[in-house]
């Protein structure tokens, strides 16, 4: 996570200087968004391999597929064709723990009962 903001970061410094036609501090950014980069990929592909070495069955992800379609409909499909989606349903059986809900059956209830009461009125 931190390399992700870091990226940002440097992008936005790049675009930064280039607006104020800074040529060196642009070029310089330019070169640690490279680098950046670079880093980004030796590090992300083998943990997106590892954890889609340990892909679910297709009739669970095929589940994880039906519940993601139905939770963000308007963004299942990038989702889904995306090449890292198989590195995904891996990591979400470990967040299943005794005691915790499912999060589809969880956030039901809660949007049902969100407060109508304004923010700027919190102690009423």
């Amino acid at each position: 996570m931190l390399l992700d903001v870091s990226l940002t970061a440097v992008a936005y410094a790049m675009h930064w200087h280039r607006t104020r036609q800074n040529v060196q501090q642009q070029a310089a950014a330019e070169q640690t968004l490279i680098h950046l980069q670079t880093s980004y990929a030796q590090i992300a592909v083998p943990a997106l391999t590892g954890l889609s070495s340990r892909a679910p069955s297709p009739q669970t992800k095929r589940r994880y597929a039906h519940h993601l379609q139905q939770a963000v409909p308007e963004h299942a499909e990038r989702i889904l064709t995306d090449p890292a989606w198989d590195a995904w349903p891996p990591c979400w059986p470990r967040r299943k723990q005794p005691g915790t809900t499912r999060p589809r059956s969880s956030t039901r209830p809660s949007a049902g009962a969100r407060s109508t009461t304004p923010t700027a009125q919190p102690a009423h």
